[in-house]
């Protein structure tokens, strides 16, 4: 009889074993996180000086660096497409201006349009004495979207908005 007992538990045993499967699951896109730094982001404006009785110059010059990072954690690469980069009014969300950095840009300036699965790829976009209308200086919101189709063919646009007071 304690033969027939243990074929019993082997049969249930092996029953039971094919409907066990692995806690972690291959994930169906990418996930993707922008983020921006230095924190706070340092943005530069610059206008001439102008004597009181002179007429005020026509514009000023908007600079910064930011460091822009891409991370995946979900497991699954892809290729960044394209990302925007606009500037815009914090008040008033009027766009300041806008820069489309297309995939050529992307692939010339960050070492390759990959984003690998569980990474992040960082990079600068430098704006350098960007004209604006002269004023007192703007807060401002940076508004950045990226364009990537992960290795599954997903087609996923991750966006950050960062308030530069």
């Amino acid at each position: 009889m304690p033969g027939m007992k243990r074929l019993c538990f082997l049969a249930l045993l092996a029953t039971l074993l094919p409907g066990c499967k692995s806690a972690s699951r291959e994930a169906d896109s990418a996930v993707l996180a922008l983020s921006v730094s230095p924190v706070p982001l340092i943005v530069k404006w610059a206008c001439p000086v102008h004597a009181p009785t002179d007429p005020p110059p026509t514009q000023c010059k908007l600079t910064m660096d930011p460091t822009i990072s891409v991370t995946e954690t979900a497991g699954v690469g892809g290729a960044m497409v394209s990302m925007v980069v606009s500037v815009r009014d914090l008040a008033t969300q009027a766009e300041k201006f806008q820069v489309m950095l297309d995939h050529d840009w992307i692939i010339a300036n960050t070492g390759g349009d990959r984003v690998e699965a569980n990474t992040t790829k960082a990079f600068h976009v430098v704006v350098n004495d960007y004209p604006l209308p002269f004023s007192t200086r703007p807060n401002i919101t940076l508004a950045i979207t990226a364009r990537v189709v992960d290795d599954k063919g997903n087609e996923l646009t991750p966006g950050l908005r960062v308030d530069i007071p």
